[in-house]
Parts: C-alpha cells; structure tokens; sequence
C-alpha cells in the first residue's frame, strides 16, 4: 500500500522518486512500483541513481514469483553493494559499488 508522502513526481521533474520505508524484507516493502512480466520472454531495465541512499536502504528490480530474484543495491555503513539474490538456489552474492547510477536488467523466460 501506497504512503503518500513518501513518493514524489515532482521533486525531481522527470523522474519518480521513492523515498525508502522500514521494512522486515522484500514481501512487506512499501512503495513497490510492480508491473506484471509478459510472457513468454520479457526484459525490464531501470537506471537507479545512489547518492541519496542512507545506510540500511536497499533498491532494486524484483521477480515476484517462486521462486523470487531480486538484483539491485543496498547501502552499508562501509559504502554500497550491488547484490543479487536468487531464491531458487538460496544464493545471495554481493559485490563493492562505487558508481552513483547503476542501470539494472531482468530477464523473463517463461517457457523454461
């Protein structure tokens, strides 16, 4: 569900901005923009800009499904990660980041 004044067409003319939420994980997020993947291929690419992210904020593209992925950024008080979780396999990988803009891509194979 939606917090109103925790998201933004207009701070930023041009972009969405999304400011982060408490959360216990990635099901109970708020302010999740979603849409439906098409099959049976589809892609998604979205640029994220970190420098307004604080320690303990994480941003990113999601696969809602079972099992889930989820690729994207998360900021530690010892500087950002880019991170990849893959709940097929109960993998998470984490590598350092120091770029501010990061252009994210998830890929959809249905028929796999």
């Amino acid at each position: 569900m939606p917090v109103d004044g925790k998201w933004s067409l207009t701070e930023r003319g041009g972009f969405l901005r999304l400011h982060a939420l408490p959360a216990a994980d990635l099901w109970r997020a708020r302010n999740t923009l979603t849409q439906r993947s098409i099959g049976p291929r589809s892609a998604v690419t979205a640029v994220l800009e970190t420098s307004g992210m604080k320690p303990g904020d994480a941003a990113g593209l999601a696969l809602f499904n079972r099992p889930y992925a989820w690729i994207g950024v998360e900021r530690t008080d010892n500087g950002f990660n880019l991170t990849k979780l893959d709940d097929a396999n109960s993998e998470t990988s984490r590598v350092g980041l120091a770029a501010t803009r990061v252009w994210l891509r998830a890929q959809c194979d249905f028929m796999k």
